[in-house]
């Protein structure tokens, strides 16, 4: 048949309004009697036919009240006709009518046809006038009648041609995280006439509060609709079965697709710990909590490679059902960590990339021996015969850390690259046990400024 955007049929003959009046004259034949039959029945001649004033059985025609066609396949319209004995095509019409429009006749052995349509001539022989469609069309969809006339007797009978389109379904989301409203898309379309039910279920059970878009209409004339399912879910709704049911005439039995909701939460994560102090066990652990489902990868690095020597907490439910863990790094710096960056990386299903914190390790701001000049290496190391700097007392009272108040005089002490931001003094000399009481031992101590403060930033040597 014509695509759905052209007429469906051709015009081949009369108007369902003349066909009527037209069909005996355009037969030329006069009332059928039983001459028409074989001798075999009695009749030897038409004249014996016509004096004895016999005529033969009614012509009568059947069809089907109704077919149905699924686009785009192939239909069949059924019409059956019955003379009471053998046919002769050669007083044979058939016409079919689409609308007003005769779309396929056979005219006393000559055929007729609108393309995509077609009337078998051995068939009619054996009485079965029926129209034969290809590629039907929603335009093909209405009223047919079935127009058979042998001699001068004239039937008709109409058949309804119904098409239909099969519903298709998707559902593109299937996972939600938790505390986030999430709403869960059933798409019905393709789908003719637009009479369809679709239905929402949760484990078995019917969800009543679903929303129903109005169905939109395609360039082909078929049709799609939304039903949509829209709620919050919790780490308890993971695994719950849900499944979104169709009903249409198009179908043998309801179309079904179903799948078992995947609920995630995403971690959170922080790092208490984010500073060190030289040569005293430290520990930084890496906090996370919150996330759905349990499988989750955490790894502390340093410097970028892997430290294996971090240690899991026990896997803890909340009572919500999503679940935490500490991954916790200790070591104890030195002035060679100062510096070193460690980071904490997560990988689970509810991120959508890798997450990683990072941490600048600061132990007190260690000078290593080697920034010092010459001179004060040499003292450090205690050659009694390099002379002492000037140098300012500190409390003993003081601990490490920032020392308000303290006054003193710009050492020699060779500059690193942040000296602009830096001065560094020596302090040594008698206060070996309030050094030593104050954990830095009896070889003396370095200050620094540091952002206008005066901080124990190291101890020769070290």
């Amino acid at each position: 048949m014509p695509d759905a955007q052209s007429s469906p049929v051709t015009s081949l003959g009369a108007s369902a309004e003349t066909r009527s009046s037209s069909l005996p004259a355009e037969l030329g034949l006069e009332p059928r009697f039983c001459c028409d039959r074989p001798k075999s029945l009695g009749v030897t001649s038409q004249l014996d036919c016509r004096e004895r004033g016999q005529a033969c059985d009614p012509l009568t025609i059947f069809t089907r009240p109704s077919s149905s066609a699924v686009l785009g396949s192939a239909a069949l319209l059924k019409c059956r006709f019955n003379i009471g004995g053998p046919i002769n095509l050669t007083a044979l019409q058939v016409h079919w009518y689409f609308s007003d429009q005769s779309v396929a006749q056979y005219d006393r052995g000559e055929e007729i046809f609108a393309p995509g349509v077609s009337i078998s001539k051995q068939e009619l022989l054996m009485g079965n006038a029926s129209l034969g469609m290809e590629n039907v069309q929603m335009s093909d969809e209405g009223q047919y009648t079935c127009v058979v006339g042998y001699g001068a007797e004239r039937q008709e009978s109409e058949t309804t041609l119904r098409v239909l389109a099969a519903p298709r379904l998707s559902i593109p989301r299937r996972a939600a995280r938790t505390d986030t409203a999430t709403s869960f898309p059933c798409h019905v379309w393709g789908f003719y006439p637009g009479d369809v039910t679709v239905t929402w279920l949760r484990d078995g059970r019917v969800l009543t509060d679903a929303t129903r878009s109005a169905p939109q209409r395609n360039p082909d004339g078929t049709f799609n609709l939304t039903l949509t399912h829209t709620f919050t879910p919790t780490a308890s709704d993971s695994g719950s079965i849900f499944s979104c049911h169709v009903s249409h005439a198009a179908l043998a039995q309801p179309l079904r697709e179903e799948f078992p909701l995947d609920v995630t939460a995403a971690p959170r994560i922080s790092i208490p710990q984010r500073s060190g102090t030289k040569f005293t066990t430290t520990s930084f652990p890496c906090h996370v909590w919150g996330f759905y489902p349990r499988d989750i990868a955490v790894t502390w690095l340093r410097d970028g490679r892997v430290w294996p020597e971090s240690t899991y907490s026990p896997l803890q439910r909340n009572p919500d059902g999503t679940f935490n863990l500490t991954l916790t790094y200790t070591f104890t710096p030195t002035f060679r960590d100062r510096g070193s960056i460690l980071t904490c990386r997560v990988s689970h299903s509810a991120l959508g990339s890798l997450w990683m914190s990072n941490v600048s390790i600061c132990a007190g701001g260690m000078i290593p021996l080697g920034d010092l000049s010459p001179r004060y290496q040499s003292l450090l190391r205690g050659d009694s015969s390099s002379s002492s700097p000037r140098h300012t007392p500190v409390s003993s009272s003081h601990q490490r850390g920032e020392i308000p108040g303290a006054v003193g005089r710009e050492s020699e002490l060779k500059r690193g690259l942040n000296a602009h931001k830096r001065r560094e003094w020596l302090w040594g000399g008698g206060n070996a046990g309030a050094l030593r009481a104050a954990g830095w031992g009896t070889r003396g101590l370095i200050l620094g400024e540091v952002n206008g403060a005066l901080r124990a930033v190291g101890t020769p040597g070290q």
